[in-house]
């Protein structure tokens, strides 16, 4: 699976790397073994790099990603995410997906720059 995650207990972050062509069934696999880690808990920021993703997703997988969040808010609590892309249709698509979870206790915004990210991303 081109996912790889390492979470920070420390500074209570979450990241995560995705590479190449990935499936929503892969990535919803990701979340959910991040969710079942014992170095989870509620309310951990999100880093996730897409920049060398090979874009394939589809408006009905972002609205599946989407509804497996959104089923786990209780488990997540309040989401502060950062999510990194480098091409125009990763935009578009996370935009889409920002907009069907955004919630009074989301905050996902969309990045082109890795260091951008994380300084908004690790601001208090």
């Amino acid at each position: 699976m081109p996912i790889s995650v390492q979470i920070d207990k420390k500074q209570g972050v979450v990241f995560r790397v995705i590479e190449g062509s990935i499936t929503t069934e892969e990535l919803i696999e990701s979340f959910t073994a991040v969710l079942e880690s014992d170095d989870y808990h509620p309310g951990m920021k999100t880093l996730t790099d897409m920049r060398d993703v090979i874009h394939s997703a589809t408006p009905q997988d972002v609205r599946r990603i989407a509804g497996f969040i959104l089923d786990q808010m209780s488990t997540i609590e309040a989401l502060k995410a950062a999510i990194v892309v480098s091409s125009d249709v990763s935009f578009g698509m996370t935009q889409m997906l920002k907009a069907l979870v955004d919630r009074g206790s989301t905050d996902i915004r969309v990045f082109r720059e890795l260091e951008e990210a994380t300084l908004w991303l690790l601001e208090e």
